[in-house]
């Protein structure tokens, strides 16, 4: 199979593959599948983690369909320091991936410096200027 230069494989190890191995067995037992798809991790994406509200709620989703903590990633860009700690204290074992850890959080839960609210900007749904 050929791969452009941005896909990357995760090393060939007994732990990521082995779930991988049950998932794919048509035969294998409903109870097999179901452990073995609870213990892939789940990347779970967001475009900023501002307050950890969202994000909090998004890992409990997850968390009710029974999987682990250990085994969620949160990958956004960028996070607030509130942010981060809002989700380490409900959800201690989930690891986080950021491209920026911002300054703060202003009185309108943004980002500082920060880029606004992602969703207004994107959509033009508001003014989504950041003041200090």
């Amino acid at each position: 199979m050929t791969t452009g230069h941005h896909v990357h494989f995760l090393p060939q190890t007994h732990h990521p593959r082995a779930p991988h191995i049950t998932i794919r067995d048509r035969d294998a037992t409903r109870a097999d599948f179901v452990t073995r798809a609870r213990s892939v991790v789940r990347p779970l994406l967001e475009p900023m983690l501002a307050t950890g509200g969202s994000a909090n709620a998004a890992i409990d989703v997850l968390r009710d369909a029974g999987v682990r903590e250990e085994h969620i990633v949160l990958v956004d860009f960028p996070a607030s320091p509130e942010g981060i700690a809002a989700v380490h204290a409900a959800h201690p074992a989930v690891r986080i991936v950021t491209g920026s850890i911002e300054d703060c959080l202003n009185d309108d839960a943004f980002t500082l410096p920060g880029i606004g609210d992602f969703g207004d900007r994107f959509f033009g749904t508001a003014d989504s200027a950041v003041t200090r």
